[in-house]
This record gives C-alpha cells, sequence and structure tokens, in this order.
C-alpha cells in the first residue's frame, strides 16, 4: 500500500489532521490498532476551557486561544459535510472556590483578565446560587468565563470520523503498527499487521503510547502516560449549563442530560482500568462541587490515558534526525481543545513547509534518547 500522509493513531488528533490534510487533496491513510476515537472516545470530558485551561506559559495560552477561535467553524464545517451535529455548545465556564482567601484573589483575577481583553466577570455567591442552582450553598464565588465552550467527545468524533472518511481518508481500525520502513535515516513508510505502507511522510499521533513508537526509531519523546478516571452522571431533569471547575475536578455537562465528573490524575502506566481509590474521589468532588447531585444515577465510569510530555506543552513538527517523520502528540488533557490548532499547523506544515509556528513545540527540544 502506498499513500502520501501515514498517520499513526485515530484519535482526536491523528483524525483531525487527516481530515485537515484530505480537504487540501492530499491522500491520507490513519491507523488505529483499536476502535477509531481513541481517548476521546472514552473519557474525554470535551472542555474547551481556553480561558480555564490557561497556565501562565506564554506559547500554551496562545496556542489554546487560537484553538478555541477556530472551534465554531470546525464545528459547522463537520456538521455540513455530514448532516449531524458536532455538539459544540458555548456555555462558558465557572471556576468556583470555598475559601475567602481564595475568592479575593479571583476577584482581582477578574479585573486583570478583564483589562487583558477577556470576557470574564466575578460572580459573588447569590449570582452564582441563581446562575447554577444546583451547585454547593457553600461556594464563596466564582469566575465565569464567558466564551468557554464544551462538546460531547465520543459524538464529536463520530462526526469527524465520517467527515473525514468523506474526504477521502482511509482508516484501517483494529491495524498496530509493529515498526517502521526506513531508507537510511530517512522514515518512508510503516509495517502494520495488514502489511507494509509507503508513505512520503510519517506522522506519529499516539497520544500515550507516541513513546513507545519512538523508541523503534530511536527517538525521545518522553511522553508519561497519566491515567484519569471518570463518572457520568444521568440528569436528566436536573440541567447544569455551564462547565464548573473547582476543588481539583470538573463538572462538564452535555446536550443529552448527562454530566461527566472528573478526573483523577494518576501515575499508573499504561493501566486503564477504574479503581476504587478512583471512584471515591470523584464521588467525594461531585459532592463537595453539587451534593444535591448525591442522588443521581450513575451512568457509567471512564478511564483513559492521558500523553503528559515534561514541560507541559505538545510535541509538534518535524524530526529532523528522521526525515520524513513527524510527531503530532503530548496534547495532555487538551487533546479536544488543541485538535483545530494543532490539525491547522500541522497540515500547513507538511504540505508548505512552514514551521515557524511549530518551533516552540519541536519534538526534539528534549535533546536525544
Amino acid at each position: 500500500m502506498t499513500t502520501e500522509v501515514a498517520i499513526v493513531g485515530g484519535g482526536i488528533i491523528g483524525c483531525a489532521l487527516a481530515y485537515t490534510l484530505a480537504k487540501e487533496g492530499v491522500q491520507v491513510a490513519v491507523f488505529e490498532k483499536e476502535r477509531v476515537g481513541g481517548q476521546a472516545r472514552i473519557a474525554a470530558a470535551g472542555i474547551l476551557g481556553s480561558g480555564v485551561e490557561s497556565d501562565g506559559r506564554d506559547t500554551f495560552p496562545s496556542l489554546s486561544a487560537q484553538s478555541a477561535r477556530l472551534y465554531p467553524d470546525f464545528a459547522a464545517e463537520l456538521e455540513a459535510a455530514t448532516g449531524l451535529d458536532a455538539t459544540y455548545t458555548r456555555s462558558g465556564a465557572l471556576t468556583i472556590v470555598f475559601g475567602e482567601t481564595q475568592a479575593m484573589f479571583l476577584e482581582h483575577q477578574a479585573g486583570v483578565l478583564a483589562a487583558a481583553g477577556q470576557r470574564v466577570a466575578w460572580l459573588e455567591p447569590d449570582a452564582l446560587q441563581a446562575t447554577e442552582p444546583l451547585l454547593s450553598t457553600k461556594a464563596r464565588g466564582a469566575l465565569f468565563f464567558q466564551d468557554d465552550a464544551h462538546v460531547y467527545a465520543p459524538q464529536l468524533m463520530h462526526v469527524l470520523t465520517l467527515a473525514a472518511v468523506a474526504q477521502g481518508v482511509t482508516i484501517h481500525e483494529y491495524t498496530p503498527v509493529h515498526g517502521f520502513l526506513t531508507t537510511g535515516e530517512r522514515v518512508t513508510g510503516l509495517q502494520t499487521a495488514a502489511g507494509p505502507v509507503h508513505a512520503a511522510h510519517v506522522v506519529i499521533a499516539a497520544g500515550a503510547w507516541s513513546r513507545l513508537l519512538g523508541d523503534h526509531l530511536g527517538i525521545n519523546l518522553p511522553l508519561k502516560p497519566t491515567r484519569g478516571q471518570v463518572m457520568v452522571l444521568e440528569t436528566y431533569n436536573r440541567p447544569l449549563r455551564r462547565v464548573v471547575f473547582g476543588a481539583g475536578g470538573y463538572l462538564a455537562p452535555k446536550q443529552d442530560g448527562r454530566i461527566v465528573v472528573g478526573a483523577t490524575e494518576e501515575d499508573a502506566g499504561f493501566e486503564r482500568e477504574n479503581t476504587a481509590g478512583g471512584v471515591a474521589f470523584l464521588v467525594k468532588l461531585m459532592q463537595r462541587l453539587a451534593p444535591s447531585l448525591a442522588d443521581t444515577r450513575v451512568h457509567h465510569f471512564g478511564v483513559g490515558l492521558r500523553p503528559t510530555p515534561p514541560d507541559g506543552l505538545p510535541l509538534l513538527g518535524p524530526v529532523a534526525a528522521r526525515p520524513g517523520l513527524w510527531i503530532a502528540a503530548g496534547h495532555h488533557r487538551n487533546g479536544i481543545l488543541l485538535a483545530p490548532i494543532t490539525a491547522h499547523l500541522m497540515s500547513n506544515a507538511i504540505r508548505k513547509g512552514d514551521l515557524a509556528p511549530l518551533q516552540p513545540y519541536a519534538p526534539e527540544r528534549f535533546g536525544a534518547q
């Protein structure tokens, strides 16, 4: 088999890149060792919180804000291509606090962020209760990020996959990659369970498993799997309108009435099982943020692995030591949020050689293996 671009990994990043390349006439094949959808299908909360997720580094807030701005058009494009709802919902997000000192700090931050151009507001306890009556009456207030949004990740992934296939992308599920084809130092394709695949460009977009693939080629992709457990509640007649952060976790409402409660962050290797400790954490978190949900039916528990880089920034771009090889991985808990900008920047780099925007995310910034 021969293709222009072979992508290893059929999660949100791999499929978004495949779709974006195919729109520009590039022949793309995606290889996924399990079902397409990856962690987005299993445990992603689908939070598009560019304001909430900002962590102070110069590069990450810019990247997340760029991606958030792309999302309305990205979702509308997928809907036009498939006739299905991509579930993009601009609801805003709340960061709630329970201590007086925290409240004073966030109230100050509201002014700072507003002065910098963000649409934010501080909500006093009475206003918070009027806005979201399900939340704990013990909260001392909340910072309201008015432009943050969310999606239902499994549905978005389904719509994206259909749109990619409609653009001519070939997706090979249950087709693990066992190695790479090379000519000298150049990567020229893949060795898959279905046979060799020859490609001008090979992209590793396999999330937490990307490091293992890099090992085949002797390149250093220092991504640690971080286990995240979630609990999904059914709340059809008790709606929550906005994503809520606080007490070390979040509540993420979905259009079908469910609420995702998450998430743990655990160093557990590649173990993908829910644990008693994880479930206890999630129940305690729910009771802290919204105790009125205590009698709500649990729909299911989920668990996923986040690809966590040492410096918190994704690995995006070519590998100079291995011509023909590209990396799009290491998005930690922000794969859903960063999918559109990752696909846009990587597509431009592969098709046009536009590498400058990717320099802060160079895969080789960590040095040799």
